[in-house]
C-alpha cells in the first residue's frame, strides 16, 4: 500500500487565487488604458483643422463592460462627421438647406451669396486606423506586462 500526503494545499490554492486576481486587475488595466491611449492618439495626430474644437473632444474612450471575466472598451469618434474626416469626401454640390443662398466669405474677403457651390472633397485623415494600432500596441505590452508579473511569482 502507498500512502501520498501532500500537505499545503490550501495555501497553494490561496496562493493561485491571488494570482488570477492580480491577473484579472492587470488585464482590466491594459484594456483600459489601450483604449485611452487610442482615443489619445486620434486627438494628437489629427491633421483636419477644427475650428470649434469639438471634433477632438468628443473623441474619447469609455468602459463598456468588466462583468464575468470580460472586458470590453470602447473608442468612441460620435460625430457624423468623424466618419469624413476618417475616410475623406468624393466632390460634391453643396446647396443652401434653410435658406434661398448660401453665404460666405471668400478667400480674397469678399462676401459671396449664390444659390450653389461645388465642394471638391476632401483627403481622409484615417486617425481612426491610427487610433486602433495604438490601442493594440498598448493592450498587448500591458498584457504581457501583467502574464509576467504573475509568472514573476511562481519563479
Amino acid at each position: 500500500m502507498l500512502t501520498v500526503t501532500l500537505e499545503g494545499v490550501d495555501e497553494l490554492q490561496g496562493a493561485w487565487d491571488e494570482s488570477l486576481r492580480e491577473l484579472g486587475a492587470g488585464m482590466r488595466r491594459a484594456v483600459v488604458l489601450a483604449s485611452r491611449e487610442g482615443a489619445s492618439e486620434g486627438v494628437r495626430t489629427a491633421t483636419w483643422k477644427d475650428r470649434t474644437g469639438e471634433a477632438r473632444r468628443t473623441i474619447t474612450s469609455k468602459l463598456v463592460l468588466d462583468v464575468f471575466g470580460r472586458i470590453e472598451a470602447d473608442i468612441i469618434a460620435p460625430l457624423d462627421r468623424h466618419v469624413w474626416l476618417d475616410s475623406g469626401t468624393r466632390p460634391h454640390e453643396i446647396l443652401p438647406v434653410r435658406a434661398r443662398y448660401l453665404r460666405f466669405i471668400a478667400s480674397d474677403g469678399a462676401l459671396v451669396f449664390t444659390k450653389r457651390v461645388m465642394h471638391p472633397g476632401t483627403k481622409g485623415d484615417g486617425f481612426a486606423g491610427r487610433m486602433f494600432l495604438k490601442a493594440e500596441r498598448v493592450l498587448q505590452a500591458e498584457l504581457e506586462r501583467a502574464v509576467a508579473t504573475m509568472a514573476a511569482k511562481w519563479g
